[in-house]
């Protein structure tokens, strides 16, 4: 994809980055603070 579409889209489509980055994010402090059954309830949301 080049950098110009991938730049476009990410202008039209705010709210789906910002889902894609607050998962991300909560992914991350569960595997930093959450204990192993927490990343496995993570994963089985998913």
């Amino acid at each position: 994809m080049p950098n110009g579409d991938l730049k476009t889209n990410w202008q039209l489509t705010p709210f789906m980055n910002l889902a894609v980055v607050t998962n991300y994010i909560f992914g991350f402090v569960l595997i930093v603070f959450g204990s192993d059954s927490a990343i496995a309830d993570y994963v089985e949301s998913l």
